[in-house]
């Protein structure tokens, strides 16, 4: 929503010196209209009505401005604060970028109303997404409101410039935040540093479930980070992370903490740099780790080792449920591997090995694996090398009662008498995309 008069660009001088740019926002009527200094004296000794409506507006404990409900309680509600804690309090409520050199980003009419919603605990405000870019200043008010905030349950920040400095902000909200359970901050120009701040915050946080921090490149260090937190944390259930240049130590560090973490149930770790000596520490881990249900690994650079590594784990573990490696390099060997361990695995529901170069002889070893086992119901094979003689393969396994519910093998090399063998052999219900 456009900027009105009241809420007028950061740059527009202070009402009442008429020598410094507009940097307040009041939350308890909206208004925009002084500079900290005019602020901080307006304020110096308490409640004080806002230069325009008249509206109390009111320092509580030093750190936020909220509205008094009348001259009553306004009145109540003075305290006397040294001039350092007021300017804080105000400073952690501009809302808006002062820098002439920057675009001046800040909250718009219906931010405002948002913020002061949080700061009022509304019961209906459960879920919150912001998808402008946020001054650090912005977020420092966001961040205040987290603070004492019981009701707000999600919140998504994405594309919104935070930056280190901006995470830093928001982590020490998350220490304080007893309600927040998913959090969604992708996408926001931090680094490995502002992951650091992140992670100190989840070693405290209790309530966390599920946490977004994907696209902001945090490398080896950033994961970790994460993973020390993991070490420590038990309440985090879900972990996205993806597409943000994490290599064989970040996964390795991640594996250790999987060791000993009792809590996290869905990892996403796709799009990474990820190769065998990643996911050979991870599979090490998947031995030993008991509640992971989901991983997903598509996207990155496992090949034949690496495959072999998690087939052997999955001989021994038995909560996976779920499995991705589409788009890795896990040839014929791997799929050979990966049949081994499915004619031993009683958990994992659904396979995926798409675009993995795998042939007829990798085909062929799945196929033969598939009436043994009674746990799959999906197995995705889809833009591989399959001929025909996988898919015959694959059609004569269909032919036996299986648990498989569907099987997708579009994209492959096989011809007509391929094609022919799938649609004659499914009896039982199997569903063949082809």
């Amino acid at each position: 929503m456009a900027a009105t008069a009241e809420h007028a660009a950061p740059l527009q001088l202070c009402l009442v010196c008429e020598a410094a740019p507009r940097q307040v926002l009041f939350t308890a009527c909206g208004h925009c209209l002084l500079c900290y200094t005019c602020v901080t004296r307006l304020l110096a000794h308490g409640a004080a009505p806002c230069p325009t409506c008249r509206t109390p507006v009111l320092v509580v404990g030093g750190t936020r401005l909220v509205e008094a409900r009348d001259a009553v309680g306004a009145i109540a509600h003075q305290q006397s604060f040294q001039p350092d804690e007021v300017q804080n309090a105000v400073r952690q409520l501009a809302l808006a970028n002062t820098d002439e050199e920057e675009e001046p980003w800040h909250l718009s009419e219906e931010g405002a109303e948002t913020l002061r919603q949080l700061n009022e605990n509304n019961s209906s405000l459960t879920k919150l997404e912001i998808g402008d870019r946020l001054s650090e200043l912005a977020v420092s008010a966001l961040a205040e409101a987290l603070k004492l905030n019981t009701v707000l349950r999600e919140l998504h920040m994405y594309t919104n410039d935070l930056g280190d400095g901006g995470l830093s902000v928001l982590a020490e909200a998350l220490k304080v935040n007893t309600t927040l359970t998913e959090l969604g901050i992708s996408e926001n120009s931090f680094s490995a540093m502002g992951v650091t701040f992140l992670a100190e915050a989840l070693k405290v946080n209790t309530t966390l479930a599920t946490l977004y921090v994907f696209a902001d490149d945090i490398g080896d260090e950033g994961a970790s980070a994460l993973a020390g937190a993991l070490e420590v944390n038990r309440t985090l259930r879900e972990l996205c992370m993806h597409s943000n240049g994490v290599g064989n130590a970040g996964m390795s560090a991640l594996a250790r903490a999987l060791t000993t973490n009792s809590g996290l149930k869905d990892l996403d770790i796709h799009g990474n740099h990820i190769g065998d000596a990643g996911m050979i520490a991870l599979s090490e881990a998947l031995k030993l780790n008991s509640t992971l249900t989901t991983l997903d690994i598509s996207y990155n650079a496992v090949d034949e080792a690496g495959a072999r590594a998690l087939a052997d784990a999955l001989k021994v573990n038995n909560t996976l449920v779920d499995l991705d490696l589409d788009t890795n390099s896990i040839g014929d060997g791997g799929a050979t591997a990966f049949a081994g361990a499915l004619a031993v695995n009683t958990s994992l529901s659904w396979l995926c090995v798409n675009a993995n170069d795998i042939g007829d002889e990798g085909a062929v070893a799945l196929a033969e694996a598939l009436p043994t086992n009674a746990a799959l119901s999906m197995l995705h094979m889809n833009h591989n090398r399959i001929g025909d003689a996988g898919a015959c393969a694959l059609a004569d396994a269909l032919k036996v009662k299986l648990s498989l519910t569907n099987l997708e093998v579009r994209g492959n090399d096989f011809g007509a008498e391929g094609i022919a063998a799938l649609m004659s052999s499914n009896t039982n219900g199997t569903r063949v995309d082809y």
